[in-house]
């Protein structure tokens, strides 16, 4: 096996383990902070408070990652830190997803602007360092 399979193995491997950690991590801090925090709410909506009936947003789920999918295969070579960056969004999209399928919400613990506000959870978190990773990322390319 060549050196270049070899290193494309081992990217991959510590990849994939860091996508299971992220979700595991932020699956857990929801479980933890269900029962402990007072911020804690199902989140039911969108996003932002945005409502919509359920097969309309798992419709806009499956469109927004399969644009996902696309804008990651256009990118074509990646930067190490870039790989790491769809990680993120990976992963908290499926952490989120989980939720959504298996208690119909999200649980978000992390009270933002404020309490009745802008509660998020990490999966949120990880999605926008994700999103804004890449975009400094093509940004600083040019």
């Amino acid at each position: 096996m060549s050196h270049f399979a070899l290193n494309n193995i081992k990217k991959a491997a510590i990849l994939s383990a860091f996508f299971i950690f992220l979700v595991a991590l932020d699956q857990y801090s929801k479980a933890y902070f269900s029962q402990k925090s007072s911020f804690f709410t199902c989140n039911k909506n969108l996003s932002l408070g945005i409502g919509a009936p359920i097969p309309f947003f798992w419709l806009i789920w499956l469109v927004l990652v399969l644009v996902l999918v696309r804008l990651y295969i256009k990118m074509g070579n990646k930067t190490y830190l870039e790989y790491f960056f769809w990680v993120f969004i990976f992963s908290g999209a499926l952490s989120n997803a989980a939720d959504r399928l298996i208690l119909g919400c999200v649980r978000d613990f992390i009270p933002f602007i404020s309490a009745n506000f802008f509660i998020f959870n990490i999966a949120d978190f990880l999605i926008s360092l994700g999103i804004g990773g890449l975009i400094y990322s093509l940004f600083s390319k040019k």
